[in-house]
């Protein structure tokens, strides 16, 4: 059921896509408001899954109690930026890229916002609901590979839109894999919703704000510089973690909807 919400709003754009074509879709103003949708559609899932399993929306509302996780976000957080930053960085320079001075402040930092709302809306939906039951299902590192998967044939339609290359969807969709394992770690660690929201947000943030140098690098380069950075940050959490993903021996899954509605 959680999917069949997650993605209506990504099915519905597929339909319209192919029968407009991408310029049709765009002509008629319709992307932003699929957009919109899109960012609310994985809390929607989570907020139906609650109510089928428990009769309420408590379960949805706990992935926000105390403690917040302070020092899980934080090690995150901090990770993240050098990780991600430093991998960035020195692939754009093999690559060409030019770290100047970025252009449209104003509109980043607009984009930036909603990245930071987008954020927990999406990880209530797949690291608060999908994650905790394919762990269960699969096991932690599996589980969170799943939800990568997931998650990135979610944003097919964003990719459609984009002209993206078969080549450079499959690096893109690496990265993805990538970054499930980290915001995976993040919510199985603090075991609240905050940590991925936050990492997930800044992720997007980071890429960005970097994404203007990066393009100078050409497409398919670009895509391999962004891969590169999540895949790095998944491998450093897989190996740290012995493949648990931050998850007790004793436990397969982690405080979620699920588990809290039982």
């Amino acid at each position: 059921m959680y999917l069949m919400v997650a993605f209506l709003p990504v099915v519905i754009a597929l339909i319209l896509i192919e029968y407009m074509g991408v310029e049709g879709f765009l002509d008629r103003g319709l992307l932003i408001p699929f957009f919109a949708v899109g960012l609310v559609a994985p809390t929607a899932g989570a907020f139906v899954v609650a109510w089928m399993m428990s009769g309420s929306f408590t379960p949805v509302y706990n992935l926000f109690g105390r403690p917040i996780g302070f020092r899980t976000v934080a090690l995150a957080l901090t990770g993240q930026v050098v990780v991600l930053g430093g991998t960035w960085f020195l692939l754009g320079q093999v690559f060409g890229a030019d770290f100047g001075v970025i252009e449209n402040v104003t509109t980043l930092v607009g984009v930036s916002v909603t990245f930071l709302v987008g954020g927990f809306t999406e990880e209530i939906g797949w690291r608060g609901t999908l994650q905790p039951a394919l762990q269960a299902r699969f096991g932690p590192l599996p589980g969170v590979l799943t939800v990568g998967a997931v998650h990135g044939v979610w944003h097919l339609p964003l990719h459609v839109i984009e002209g993206t290359p078969p080549v450079g969807f499959t690096l893109i969709l690496c990265g993805l894999l990538g970054a499930a394992v980290f915001h995976g770690w993040a919510f199985n660690a603090a075991e609240r919703v905050y940590a991925p929201a936050f990492t997930h947000a800044l992720g997007n943030i980071i890429g960005l704000w970097t994404t203007p140098a990066l393009v100078l690098a050409g497409e398919i380069e670009q895509a391999l510089i962004i891969a590169s950075g999540w895949v790095l940050l998944g491998i450093i959490v897989a190996v740290a973690t012995r493949g648990r993903i931050g998850l007790s021996n004793q436990a397969q899954g982690s405080r979620s909807i699920t588990t809290e509605a039982r």
